[in-house]
């Protein structure tokens, strides 16, 4: 539906787009991201006719688009900006129904039954109806921006170009206006080009991603393929992360503060009366977890090993565990990969709890806890892994210490096993 080839545009002897191409298909969600001044502007102002572009190819439904007329481009293609201009002396409905001018012809312009029906049906999708007859300027610019996406609508356009629709709107109506326009591509097989500020909306609400910087082409395809770290941080110049969400598959994006990880603390402590062990850290830890209940991967900051009583008033970020009949050794960063290791073995179950201190990713983490649970499975075959969790500061380095901790957990297996453990040994005081 749209086809751009090695297209060149600029103000000038500034070029601002370089060599890009693409095609965006008929009925597809098409998005443009990028950092300010990547090109996105100007990339739309090329694709309306309001610049020239210097070199390079566009076609529109097959049409090259300089043999379009004004008229007949807008009523293929319409356009909603991030900029409008000052309709504040006319009502709601008076503005949706600009929109039906390029469809009009001669020099007096009458509405009939066909642009009133349309101006209706638009007004009621974009829920503005209620103050249909209040003056633009009545309006907050949330609102003010759905009247203009209405507007555009009655265009009838087979293409919509969209500058940052979701300006001014709060989450829910980003959530709503997005999902609205998916659904008119799908069901009036609209084709829709979007350039958006918003990563995280542009995966879950785009078919295909285009990433441009310094007016070129970083990457182009689906969200899954296109929103990888080593594509942010080269377009973006700071470090992003990468994570999928929790129920579809597409990824999240998001970052951590410089600040945060630098002022909070040790790495871990230990704290232990008759009734419980209790091990905290000045941060909470990124945990990945086996236990049933609660996501897998989570954030904790204190564990608690309960050795008799009853469980207290459970706090916030906190795992309990139950070794109330349990034999347990502990291991306080015994190796130089800066890790602690807690072993339960309980009825012939065993339950393994390891810290770390430095940066894992949850990959790593999901990596580290099926090769630790291969090293006490190999040490003892006769007794079943009840839970395993993975809890990784996030400061300093990489943490690396793999070997180590699985030839702890193989020691700690026997020792336990073989009854070398005394009781007075298991809870040190510290």
């Amino acid at each position: 539906m749209i086809k751009v080839e090695s297209l060149e545009a600029g103000y000038g002897n500034r070029r601002i787009v370089n060599d890009l191409s693409f095609l965006v298909e008929k009925g597809e969600v098409y998005g443009v991201l990028g950092p300010n001044g990547s090109g996105k502007t100007t990339l739309l102002k090329t694709l309306t006719q309001a610049l020239p572009f210097t070199k390079g190819k566009i076609a529109v439904a097959g049409k090259p688009i300089e043999n379009y007329q004004v008229k007949e481009l807008a009523r293929v293609m319409a356009l909603l900006s991030q900029h409008h201009e000052q309709s504040f002396a006319y009502t709601v409905k008076e503005v949706v129904a600009m929109g039906r001018y390029p469809h009009k012809k001669g020099l007096f312009h009458f509405s009939d039954e066909k642009d009133e029906q349309l101006v209706e049906e638009m007004m009621e999708l974009m829920d503005v109806t209620d103050f249909k007859e209040k003056p633009l300027s009545m309006l907050s610019g949330g609102e003010q921006q759905r009247v203009f996406l209405a507007r555009s609508l009655v265009q009838e356009p087979e293409v919509l170009l969209l500058d940052e629709p979701t300006n001014h709107l709060d989450i829910s109506y980003q959530i709503e206006l997005m999902s609205r326009i998916v659904r008119l591509a799908g069901e009036k097989r609209l084709t829709v080009l979007a350039v958006l500020h918003d990563v995280n909306l542009a995966s879950m609400f785009c078919d295909r991603l285009l990433l441009l910087n310094d007016g070129k082409k970083v990457a182009e395809g689906t969200p899954g393929y296109v929103l990888k770290d080593e594509n942010l941080s080269q377009m973006y110049n700071t470090r992003l992360i990468e994570s999928t969400h929790p129920t579809v598959p597409k990824p999240l994006i998001t970052y951590e503060p410089d600040h945060y990880r630098s002022a909070n603390g040790t790495f871990i402590r230990f704290k232990e009366t008759d009734a419980k062990l209790i091990i905290e850290s000045g941060a909470p830890w990124r945990v990945i977890t086996t236990r049933k209940n609660g996501p897998a991967v989570r954030w904790i900051k204190r564990f608690t090993f309960l050795k008799e009583g009853i469980p207290g008033q459970k706090e916030n970020q906190e795992l309990i565990f139950d070794i109330r009949k349990g034999r347990c050794t502990i291991v306080k960063e015994k190796h130089s990969g800066g890790f602690s290791l807690i072993l339960v073995l309980n009825e012939g179950e065993v339950t393994v709890s390891a810290f770390l201190n430095g940066r894992l990713s949850d990959n790593g983490m999901f990596h580290l806890a099926t090769l630790i649970a291969g090293a006490v499975k190999a040490a003892a075959p006769g007794y079943s892994l009840c839970e395993m969790c993975i809890a990784v500061t996030g400061m300093g380095g990489s943490w690396g210490g793999e070997n180590a901790i699985m030839e702890s957990a193989r020691d700690l297996v026997n020792e336990i096993k073989k009854g070398e453990v005394k009781r007075e040994d298991l809870y040190e005081k510290r």
